[in-house]
């Protein structure tokens, strides 16, 4: 999930078992982030805390977050960093909509955790 889309594949995680999650660009509250941008909270009707969500999870998270983000600031990827139980960090010196795609790092972590807990499922089954 990227930017917004973060907080969707979260809800989906929280609700759906999955394999693992790539989360680019996105924030570890969207209350907080509106709070940070001093926008009136009431305002949101979905909050979107992908951090308490991955709190939650047991399956691999994919982070990827640019350090001169300006919209949604790198700090909620720390964030989402720490809540995650099995991350796998990547940055760079980007901002939110100049952020070229990881590609090789994306299909690689795919590949290796996709292998990993499928085998994990089918000794489960």
């Amino acid at each position: 999930g990227r930017s917004m889309g973060g907080g969707a594949v979260s809800l989906l995680a929280a609700e759906r078992p999955l394999i693992a999650l790539a989360l680019e660009c996105t924030f570890a509250s969207l209350r907080q982030l509106v709070a940070e941008k001093r926008i009136p909270g009431f305002l949101l009707r979905d909050r979107y805390e992908n951090a308490a969500i991955l709190a939650t999870l047991d399956i691999p998270t994919f982070i990827y977050h640019g350090t001169e983000d300006r919209l949604i600031p790198f700090h909620h990827s720390q964030q989402l960093l720490q809540a995650a139980k099995t991350p796998t960090f990547h940055q760079g010196a980007f901002g939110h909509n100049n952020c070229p795609r990881p590609w090789s790092a994306l299909l690689e972590f795919i590949e290796t955790e996709t292998k990993v807990n499928l085998a994990r499922l089918n000794q489960q089954c």
